[in-house]
C-alpha cells in the first residue's frame, strides 16, 4: 500500500482497528486494502498482501466454488454471504464468513482507475463452526444410542430423553417432558439407596450402579444406571445426565451360565465344580475358627442294572429320588452334590467327633435301602459310602477327595452297602497299585518281561495228551514274579487286557506254528476276557494272526468265563455262534464257581467246559462234591459236551475221576504249567 498521511481520518482508523478482517478488492479480485485484523489472520504484512488475488488465499479444494460465488458477490453484494476456509502463510485454515458491500473511493490510495471497490467484512467462524459439529454429533449420538438417556435440571426435572428412553419405557415423550424420575420407581429400592445416590451425586458430581425401576405398562426390570452432574462457570449443578442400559437380560443370562457350571442339571444339586470351592470355603473358615467336617462320597450300587432293565428315564428318575433323600439324611447348613453318574457326595460341616459322620452315613444307607416306586415298577439299590475327615485325614482338596474315593472303593471292597473311613493304608494300597499299573503298562511296551507257560491237558481214559491250557507269567523289573491273580485283574480294571490277551493269542500262534515243525500238533486252550467279548476281540483279526502262522482256527480253544454269558447280550451270542461257526472251540471255564446255569449249557455255542478246582481238591473225602461232579457228568453227557477236570493232584483223583466218566483232566498231578519252550522236551518224554 502507498504511504498515505490519512492516519488521523476516523474512518482510517476504524477500518485497521476493527476486531472483524476487512479487505478491499477490486472487481477481478484483486487486494487493494487490508486492515491489521485480517493480516494476521493469514500471518503476512499489507504489504504482502496488496495486488494479490484473494483465491490465493482460499483452500485448493474450494477455490473454483470460490471464484464463481465471488462474481456473484460483487454483482450484487446485497444480503449475500460467502463462507470459504482461507489458509494462511503459515499453511494453517480456517472457516471464514465473507460478506460484502460495493463502495465508491472513499480514500485517495484505494482509488483504483475510478472503477468500483469492494468493502468485504471477514470473521473467523472456526471455533462457532467447531461448536456447531460438536453440538450435531451430540444431538446425533443422543438420538440413535442404543442406550437409554435423560436429562434433568438441577431439580431433577425431566428436560429431555432420546428415542431409546421411550422405547425402553413406553411412555411418549410429552408424557414423560416436565415430570420427575420417581414416576419410574419400582418399589423394591429403599428410600436410604436414593439417599446415597444423591448425595454422592451432590459432592461428587457422579454415581453409577444397579437400579430397579418400572416401565408404563408395570413391569418391573433392573438396569445399570449412570449419572453425571453438568456445572456452570461456576461449579454449580445445572444438569443432569442420566445414562442406563437394561440388564435383565444380561443378569439373568450371567446367572443362567453360572448354574450351569455349577449345578447339575438333573437332580438341581450343586455339582463338582461348587463342591470343591464349598469345600475350599471350609477350609478357609478353619483357619479363622478351627472346626471338624467330613466328606462323604457316596456310589449307588448295582444302578447300572437299573438302566440295563427299566430304561434310562427310569434310572434318571431314580438319581433325581436319590437326591431327594440324602436332603432328607443331613441337615440344611450341609451340601449334598452330584459329581457324575451315580456317584454324589455330602459336606457335613462342623461336626464334633467322626460318630456324627458315621451316623448321617448310617441314615444314608438306610434311606437308600428303601424300594424307589418308578412309573409302577420297582427298583432297588443300595450304596456304598467313603468318609474323610478334617483335619485328621489332610488339608488339602484334592487329598481329601482322593481319601474319600478310596474310602468308597474299600466299601465296594468290603461287599457294598456300607461305609468305610479313611484309612492311611488306603494311600499306600493306591500308590503299590499305580506302581504295579505303570511297570504293567512298560511290559507290555517291551515285551521282554512276559513268559507263556502252557499246562497240559489229558486224555484220562487212554493218558494221551489233548492240549495245553495256554497260560502267563510275569517276571517283573527286579526279578518280582507276579502272579496272574494280581494282574490280570489289574490288566482288566485299567484296561491294559486287550492290548495283553492280543499278545498272549499271537504267542500262543508262534508256538503253535513252532511245535509243527516237530510234528506236533496240540491245541492250544487261551482264556480270553469278558471286556474283550464282544466288541474288542475282532474274529478277523483272529483270523488273520491265524493265517500268518499257517494255522487254522481249530487250532485253538477259546476260553470264556462266565462273565461273558451273564451278560446274555444279542451281540454276545453273535460273537459265539460267528467263533464257532468259523471252526474256533468254545470252552466255559470254571464251571461251578459263580452264578452257573444250565441255561448256559442249553443256550450257548459250547463244546467244553472245565469243573473248576474247588470241586477236584477234596473230591475223594466229601460225597457232596462226588454227587456234583457226578450230576454235571451225567448232564454234559446228555449234552454232548466234553468235560476237563482241573486241579488234578494225586493219583487216585485221576482215577475217581476216570471211574465216573469224565474224559479230560488237568493239574499239578499230571504236569505242572511249564515254559513254552520245555514242552517239546515234555512231550517227547510223556509219550515214551
Amino acid at each position: 500500500m502507498a504511504k498515505d498521511d490519512l492516519s488521523g481520518n476516523p474512518f482510517y482508523l476504524l477500518f485497521h482497528q476493527a476486531p472483524v478482517g476487512y479487505l478491499v478488492l477490486d472487481n477481478i479480485g484483486l487486494i487493494r486494502g487490508a486492515n491489521e485484523t485480517f493480516c494476521r489472520m493469514v500471518d503476512q504484512e499489507r504489504d504482502q498482501l496488496i495486488g494479490r488475488s484473494l483465491a490465493e488465499y482460499v483452500s485448493g479444494v474450494e477455490r473454483g466454488i470460490f471464484l464463481a460465488r465471488y462474481r456473484a458477490l460483487f454483482r450484487n453484494p446485497a444480503g449475500q454471504n460467502l463462507e470459504t476456509f482461507i489458509q494462511s502463510a503459515r499453511r494453517s485454515t480456517f472457516y471464514a464468513h465473507l460478506q460484502g458491500v460495493r463502495i465508491n473511493t472513499l480514500l485517495p490510495c484505494w482509488q483504483v482507475d475510478n472503477r468500483s471497490l469492494l468493502l468485504l467484512a471477514v470473521t473467523d467462524l472456526t471455533e462457532h463452526k467447531r461448536a456447531e459439529e460438536r453440538l450435531r454429533l451430540a444431538a446425533t449420538v443422543f438420538e440413535t444410542s442404543t442406550e437409554s438417556i435423560m436429562i434433568t435440571d438441577s431439580h431433577g426435572i425431566i428436560k429431555a430423553v432420546n428415542g431409546a428412553f421411550t422405547k425402553t419405557m413406553g411412555y411418549e415423550l410429552r408424557e414423560i417432558i416436565g415430570q420427575n424420575p420417581r414416576i419410574f420407581k419400582s418399589g423394591r429400592m429403599p428410600t436410604e439407596y436414593y439417599a446415597r445416590l444423591w448425595r454422592t451425586l451432590i459432592e461428587v458430581g457422579y454415581w453409577e450402579g444397579e437400579i430397579w425401576n418400572r416401565r408404563k405398562n408395570g413391569k418391573i426390570y433392573q438396569e445399570w444406571l449412570t449419572i453425571t452432574a453438568v456445572q456452570d462457570s461456576e461449579g454449580q449443578n445445572v444438569e443432569y445426565v442420566a445414562i442406563f442400559s437394561d440388564i435383565t437380560r444380561r443378569r439373568l443370562s450371567t446367572e443362567e451360565i453360572y448354574y450351569q457350571a455349577h449345578y447339575d442339571s438333573l437332580t438341581r444339586l450343586p455339582n463338582r465344580n461348587l463342591l470343591l470351592e464349598r469345600l475350599g470355603q471350609a477350609i478357609q473358615q478353619n483357619e479363622r475358627e478351627p472346626r471338624k467336617f467330613a466328606l462323604l462320597f457316596i456310589d449307588l450300587d448295582h444302578f447300572k442294572k437299573v438302566n440295563e432293565t427299566l430304561g434310562l428315564i427310569a434310572g434318571d428318575r431314580l438319581l433325581q429320588e436319590t437326591a431327594q433323600r440324602l436332603f432328607g439324611c443331613v441337615r440344611i447348613s450341609d451340601t449334598v452334590a452330584r459329581q457324575m453318574g451315580d456317584e454324589f457326595a455330602v459336606l457335613l460341616w462342623d461336626i464334633e467327633r467322626s460318630t456324627d459322620a458315621a451316623q448321617a452315613a448310617a441314615k444314608i444307607l438306610a434311606a437308600l435301602d428303601q424300594p424307589f416306586d418308578l412309573d409302577d415298577q420297582s427298583a432297588h439299590v443300595s450304596a456304598s459310602i467313603g468318609i474323610t475327615l478334617f483335619p485328621d485325614d489332610g488339608w488339602e482338596r484334592a487329598q481329601l477327595f482322593r481319601n474319600a474315593d478310596l474310602a468308597m472303593h474299600r466299601a465296594k471292597e468290603a461287599g457294598r452297602n456300607t461305609f468305610q473311613f479313611f484309612e492311611p493304608a488306603m494311600t499306600e494300597a493306591v500308590l503299590a497299585r499305580r506302581t504295579l499299573e505303570t511297570d504293567f503298562r512298560h511290559a507290555l511296551e517291551h515285551h521282554d518281561e512276559f513268559m507263556l507257560f502252557l499246562q497240559p491237558i489229558i486224555n484220562l481214559n487212554d493218558r494221551r495228551i489233548s492240549g495245553f491250557e495256554v497260560l502267563s507269567r510275569w517276571r517283573r523289573r527286579g526279578n518280582e514274579l507276579v502272579p496272574p491273580d494280581r494282574f490280570i485283574p489289574l490288566a482288566e480294571e485299567s484296561g491294559l487286557i486287550h492290548d495283553f490277551s492280543r499278545w498272549m493269542l499271537i504267542e500262543a500262534c508262534r508256538w503253535l506254528a513252532a511245535f509243527k515243525t516237530e510234528a506236533l500238533h496240540p491245541n492250544l486252550a487261551v482264556n480270553l476276557s469278558s471286556r474283550q467279548i464282544p466288541n474288542r476281540l475282532s474274529l478277523d483279526w483272529l483270523d488273520a494272526t491265524l493265517a500268518e502262522y499257517q494255522l487254522s482256527p481249530i487250532d485253538l480253544t477259546l476260553e470264556i468265563t462266565e462273565g461273558v454269558l451273564l451278560a446274555d447280550s444279542p451281540a454276545t451270542r453273535t460273537w459265539l455262534a460267528e467263533a464257532r461257526q468259523r471252526g474256533f472251540r468254545i470252552s466255559l471255564d470254571d464251571f461251578g464257581t459263580g452264578y452257573s446255569s444250565l441255561a448256559y449249557l442249553k443256550n450257548f455255542p459250547l463244546d467244553r467246559i472245565k469243573i473248576d478246582k474247588s470241586f477236584i481238591h477234596d473230591i475223594e473225602n466229601r460225597t457232596l462234591d462226588q454227587a456234583l461232579v457226578r450230576a454235571i457228568l451225567a448232564m454234559t453227557g446228555e449234552l454232548g459236551l466234553e468235560v476237563v477236570a482241573e486241579g488234578i493232584e494225586t493219583n487216585s483223583q485221576l482215577l475217581l475221576l476216570q471211574e465216573m466218566g469224565c474224559s479230560y483232566g488237568q493239574g499239578y498231578g499230571i504236569a505242572p504249567p511249564m515254559p513254552a519252550p520245555n514242552v517239546i522236551g515234555w512231550v517227547r518224554s510223556f509219550t515214551q
